[in-house]
């Protein structure tokens, strides 16, 4: 689970840089082990991300352009590149600006997004399946 600001169209660089260093040739990736044959198949990956702007703004007609085509480069050269299969995005449009139950409602529904994704992943309870993943029988998710 990925979850940063979008800042000035990427990640802020603290986690970029964390990502360069940790998930380097050698670790995550070696030559003719990438995308389909990463190292990182069977795993999933989730981008949880908040903006300054509204959804208006990212979007087809707006300023920026759709959040989809800014996130491309995040999901397909970091995260796909490694072997993830990567889930559908979560976006908190023009956080720092919404009101407590706006923000009360965001927070709602990405439980309710991550809850969905979980129970999406085929065998998630089983032993097999959790071996050697961070999801198990007993991930909660904090009320």
């Amino acid at each position: 689970v990925f979850i940063y600001p979008l800042w000035w169209g990427g990640m802020p660089a603290i986690m970029k840089g964390w990502f360069d260093r940790v998930m380097a040739c050698g670790f995550a990736y070696v030559d003719g082990r990438r995308f389909e044959t990463g190292f990182f198949q069977g795993k999933y990956g989730v981008i949880g991300l908040t903006t300054g702007g509204t959804e208006d703004r990212f979007s087809s007609k707006g300023v920026y352009g759709p959040i989809a085509d800014l996130l491309y480069p995040h999901k397909r050269t970091m995260l796909e590149y490694l072997g993830l299969s990567v889930f559908s995005d979560f976006v908190a449009y023009a956080s720092p600006r919404v009101s407590t139950e706006a923000r009360d409602d965001y927070l709602t529904k990405w439980r309710a997004h991550l809850t969905d994704l979980v129970a999406s992943i085929p065998d998630v309870g089983s032993a097999e399946a959790n071996k050697n993943s961070f999801v198990n029988s007993s991930f909660i998710l904090p009320q």
